[in-house]
């Protein structure tokens, strides 16, 4: 019953703002995109250092 009416609110949320709940949804994305190329940017530079180590060695 809890599942119904968390899904009644949020559908009712949409319906009377759809254009408010698409703007949420776009800045979530967003930041999850940032977030997600930080960490993309970290673990190449991660990587670069690593290679940089391996090289001094060999």
């Amino acid at each position: 019953m809890l599942i119904y009416h968390a899904t009644k609110r949020v559908s009712q949320y949409v319906l009377n703002d759809e254009k408010e709940f698409v703007e949420q949804l776009k800045a979530q994305y967003e930041l999850q995109c940032e977030k997600d190329n930080t960490d993309d940017k970290k673990e190449l530079l991660e990587a670069k250092r690593r290679m940089m180590d391996l090289d001094d060695l060999i």
